[in-house]
């Protein structure tokens, strides 16, 4: 054999030898890369199901929360009296209850002493547990009278209210005051004025918690 065909030959072995040599690193980094993807896929996969759990979870604890929130005032307003625990309505968003405050005939000055303890109270509960809340106090006033003056009247008996309630730490930009006089539908006893209509002569808290601000 010349040694000029000697050398192609060791020439042609070599070039083999190269391309079976690089296909066999070529296998070696594509089995490692999908090992690699393979163990990404998965933590990929782990990570995902991991925040679904903790969606999950936290959307279970706000729901807890809010229960827990609405209990919470159930039970402060239970120590004020039991009937201001009367819900006249009770809507989507909103809470109204009658509260034991009333007001003297033809005046917007608080009755007696056990009105001025059921607003402190009032007060303390919504500045525990109800800060985002917009709250609405709602003037009322007994039949006397003619209905433009008995809306005055609720008017201003619920903007002293508003302002004890100020007075007593609650922030006065949660509070809104309203008067709906001697609204028919209103009326906790219906007809009734002077001496025997005090049940008239009221306010009460509508407690809204939606963002209001």
């Amino acid at each position: 054999m010349s040694s000029r065909r000697l050398l192609g030959v060791l020439t042609g072995w070599l070039t083999l030898a190269t391309i079976v040599s690089g296909c066999g690193m070529s296998k070696k980094n594509h089995d490692a890369d999908m090992t690699a993807l393979r163990t990404e896929m998965q933590s990929e996969m782990a990570r995902r199901d991991t925040l679904a759990v903790v969606g999950l979870a936290v959307a279970i604890a706000l729901n807890v929360e809010q229960e827990r929130r609405l209990a919470d005032l159930e039970s402060g307003m239970a120590a004020l009296d039991v009937r201001m625990l009367e819900v006249e309505e009770l809507a989507v968003g909103a809470i109204r209850y009658n509260a034991p405050v009333h007001f003297a005939f033809d005046s917007y000055d608080v009755v007696d002493e056990e009105s001025l303890i059921a607003l402190d109270r009032f007060a303390a509960v919504v500045g525990r547990f109800y800060t985002d809340a917009l709250i609405t106090v709602e003037g009322f006033a007994d039949p006397a009278g003619d209905a433009d003056y008995n809306k005055w009247l609720g008017q201003k008996r619920a903007e002293t209210v508003m302002q004890y309630l100020v007075d007593a730490g609650v922030d006065a930009g949660q509070l809104r005051a309203v008067s709906y006089g001697d609204a028919d539908n209103r009326q906790v006893e219906p007809g009734a004025w002077g001496e025997n209509g005090m049940a008239n002569r009221r306010v009460a808290f509508v407690i809204d918690y939606r963002e209001f601000m």
